[in-house]
């Protein structure tokens, strides 16, 4: 499922990506994956907030 997000976002998004640019997606892809294995966060804002305060992001 995390790869299926990362290639949703990567195919929706210009291919001439900045590395930088690229790692951010994928951040967020796996923000958004965790929230849909997640019972407890509703959101990928509560995803990307919690690997924040975890040291994942």
């Amino acid at each position: 499922m995390d790869n299926q997000i990362k290639s949703i976002v990567r195919d929706q998004s210009n291919a001439d990506l900045s590395k930088e640019t690229s790692e951010l997606l994928d951040k967020v892809a796996e923000a958004f994956a965790y929230t849909q294995r997640s019972p407890i966060l509703h959101s990928p804002s509560e995803a990307v907030e919690l690997l924040h305060l975890t040291g994942g992001i």
